[in-house]
């Protein structure tokens, strides 16, 4: 590229400034929604992985064992696996998720009429774009 070239093309270049004021409050709580959806999906999801790999490793069958040990009464038995079943964990990851999207999107609420009262305030956030 000659240097006549190179100055052409930084000429095309365009640099526009506006000014990021306000933000559609109904429009952030519903993107925040979607979003904790899809986190509280995959919080379900991780659940489920951890429970599965925890049972097919024997993780509970040794956590049992090291109870009944540290007892010391042979008579009863600690039985972890049964006690951390599978609609158990998927219980409580679903609580969580449930959790999570309730707050999450009450967070986003929140989070947007502030930056609306602080657009109103300081007048906005200048954003820079180019047509590159």
């Amino acid at each position: 590229m000659t240097e006549n070239e190179k100055s052409s093309a930084r000429q095309n270049v365009k640099l526009v400034k506006l000014k990021l004021v306000r933000v559609d409050v109904w429009s952030a709580v519903k993107f925040g929604f979607l979003l904790q959806v899809g986190l509280g999906i995959a919080t379900v999801v991780l659940f489920f992985l951890l429970w599965l790999a925890a049972s097919q490793s024997g993780l509970f069958g040794s956590i049992s064992g090291f109870l009944t040990t540290l007892i010391g009464n042979d008579n009863s038995s600690v039985d972890v696996g049964s006690q951390i079943s599978l609609p158990r964990v998927l219980g409580l990851g679903g609580g969580f998720a449930i959790f999570n999207i309730i707050t999450g999107t009450l967070l986003t609420l929140v989070g947007t009429l502030i930056f609306n009262a602080i657009g109103k305030v300081v007048g906005g956030i200048s954003v820079g774009f180019t047509n590159n």
